[in-house]
């Protein structure tokens, strides 16, 4: 693949370069920790409201400033009550009513106490704020918020809702609930549009000062780091000072990181993760060999139709397309053989695999399209295997290529994507495709241009589908035009990544996120179920799934039937499961999460990052 070589000689080549940041006076480099900023630049550094469409939580505004009600530790599954002290507790056997305990002596960065108040009028603002682009939900679901007292607050629903839990808690990146100050937010008049700056939230760190550009973010602890949700239950994160900082493309990120001027980095294309571990002996992966990433990352990357759209609502036309992807080329080419491949609309996480993977097993390889064609290909991670056992130390039998590569995918065959669109009155002339209209069948595929695994995909599925006869190419666009593309049905396809979960019971992720009730025409703002997918049964299931708690068993029963209709429409076909190659620069900081010292994962771009600073120790380098 040009690009990579191109991209490994750039990093080569430009070691030569010094990249040395000047902190301000009085904050010192053996004080301050350095993080790369997930999505580059902010393109409005100024947008500090977590309502407001097109906002940035990767700089800090939601890793170290905001803090949800629960947090989960998704490597061990453990809950951690941070502004609570406890778990809602169901007041009747429908689930319509609840009560929440808060925390005693929890504080806004700006002095003012976080109590019941704050809380009751959060929930009655996306109750009753139509400009709130998820306001139709929480209109449909809550009837009273108030507080009972200055640390309780009672909920009464319209309708029986048992996982009240999963809409407050950060289980994955973040949570659709996020706290925000009474004291301020009552005198807002349009909540859509407020920035919300200054920033005053419960977090332990405060914002010191931001470049108007977006490219960095300074922060420092809060005096009173104490009285804020981690301080009361993790204990005191360690650095002074977190300046989060966007240098650009990858050949600069990894060379920061090697002269020390970067302390973690979110994702690292193979090589770039090559050219780095050569350089500095201070660098370190989630494992110490291939394949190196952190595989549990908790979603599954792939092609994001827009069933709007069409050809893209005939799920034929969709399997067809799916069935001219080569995965195995996609592992190879855009991640050096570093990722599992996921058939299912979830990643292929160890906390799946005994509930979902192994129990829809026998389905999966038995399923079959409409014309008898049986699509899956279980030998996919024992061919991978077989490959990459020429270069690294690697079991290949089908278990042991299943533990490194996941659990398979679909066949690569052109000949039955070819009598599946012929089915469909596509045509075929000297290689080309025509749409059943005749004309010429043209497809762009956006990518997220800061996201190596979202622009990979993108770039390599174009150039399959081209080789197949379709007229495709791959735009990549910043953070804020993907995200208002996808919002607003303004794309065909994508390489999003709607297809994530971290506990058994995904409700909270594909199960309520696929629901219809979401879908909106396009040039509207959708914030879930952006592929504007309908299903009616897929809908019921959703709804029924709500009723029951997240430990119930009937759960995981509800959630097989809702991977088989996935799989048999495919509104979003995920290709592989992102395992992250995340590392770290241990010159400056160590205690970091590792697989040695698995006490945390390494997400640094999730909500839960502010659990690992209290982990973290100064090596007392200069």
């Amino acid at each position: 693949m040009k690009k990579v070589f191109l991209l490994t000689v750039l990093i080569i080549l430009s070691f030569s370069l010094v990249f040395a940041i000047q902190l301000p006076a009085g904050v010192p480099r053996s004080e301050t920790l350095i993080c790369d900023i997930d999505g580059g630049r902010v393109g409005n550094p100024h947008l500090w409201n977590p309502y407001a469409p097109g906002w940035r939580g990767d700089a800090g505004l939601h890793t170290i400033m905001m803090e949800y009600m629960w947090e989960i530790n998704s490597q061990t599954g453990k809950w951690i009550p941070l502004l609570t002290e406890g778990f809602p507790e169901a007041l009747d056997e429908n689930y319509t009513k609840w009560r929440i305990k808060l925390k005693k002596g929890i504080y806004w960065s700006d002095g003012v106490e976080f109590t019941a108040d704050d809380v009751a009028f959060t929930i009655m603002m996306l109750a009753t704020r139509k400009e709130i682009p998820i306001y139709t939900f929480w209109h449909g679901l809550i009837k009273e918020a108030k507080a009972e007292d200055k640390y309780t607050v009672y909920i009464e629903l319209k309708r029986p809702y048992a996982k009240l839990i999963t809409l407050f808690a950060n289980i994955l990146w973040g949570a659709q609930f996020k706290v925000v100050p009474k004291h301020i937010w009552e005198k807002v008049d349009d909540y859509a549009k407020y920035e919300n700056y200054p920033p005053v939230f419960t977090g332990p760190y405060v914002l010191k000062d931001y470049d108007p550009s977006g490219y960095w973010f300074l922060y420092e602890k809060r005096k009173d780091w104490d009285k804020s949700g981690l301080g009361k239950a993790v204990g005191e994160p360690t650095p002074k000072y977190i300046l989060y900082y966007t240098y650009g493309p990858e050949e600069k990120r990894v060379i920061a990181a090697a002269q020390h001027n970067l302390d973690q980095l979110v994702a690292l294309t193979p090589e770039g993760w090559d050219a780095l571990r050569r350089r500095d002996k201070f660098a370190r992966a989630w494992y110490k060999d291939f394949p190196w990433g952190w595989p549990e990352d908790g979603c599954a990357k792939g092609i994001t139709f827009n069933c709007a759209k069409p050809p893209f609502d005939n799920k034929l036309v969709r399997w067809a397309l799916i069935l001219a992807i080569d995965a195995v080329e996609v592992n190879k080419r855009g991640f050096g053989g570093t990722v599992k491949y996921s058939p299912y609309h979830i990643p292929p996480l160890t906390v799946y695999k005994e509930p979902y993977f192994d129990a829809l097993d026998s389905w999966i390889r038995n399923f079959s399209l409409p014309d008898g064609y049986k699509p899956f290909d279980p030998d996919i991670p024992v061919k991978t295997a077989k490959y990459y056992a020429k270069k690294y130390d690697i079991p290949t039998d089908p278990e042991g290529a299943k533990s490194i590569f996941g659990y398979g995918w679909w066949r690569y065959d052109p000949e039955e994507a070819e009598r599946l669109l012929k089915s469909q009155g596509f045509t075929k002339k000297n290689g080309k495709w025509y749409l059943p209209n005749g004309e010429p069948w043209r497809i762009t595929i956006i990518g997220h241009g800061a996201f190596n695994d979202s622009t990979r995909i993108a770039l390599i599925v174009a150039d399959q589908w081209r080789r197949f006869g379709i007229d495709a190419n791959a735009q990549l666009v910043e953070a804020s035009a993907f995200t208002a593309m996808h919002q607003t049905g303004d794309f065909e396809v994508s390489t999003g990544w709607p297809g994530c979960g971290a506990i058994p019971d995904f409700w909270a992720s594909i199960g309520n996120n696929f629901h219809k009730r979401w879908v909106k025409p396009i040039g509207e703002v959708s914030t879930n179920n952006v592929q504007r997918w309908v299903n009616d049964k897929y809908s019921e299931l959703s709804n029924e799934m709500e009723k029951y708690q997240p430990t119930d068993p009937k759960v995981v029963e509800i959630g097989r039937e809702m991977l088989k209709i996935l799989i048999e429409e495919q509104p979003f076909t995920p290709i592989v499961g992102t395992t992250k190659i995340v590392p770290v620069d241990t010159y400056y900081w160590e205690g970091w999460p590792t697989a040695d010292n698995s006490y945390m994962a390494p997400t640094w771009w999730w909500g839960n990052f502010k659990l690992i600073l209290p982990h973290l120790k100064p090596t007392g380098r200069k």
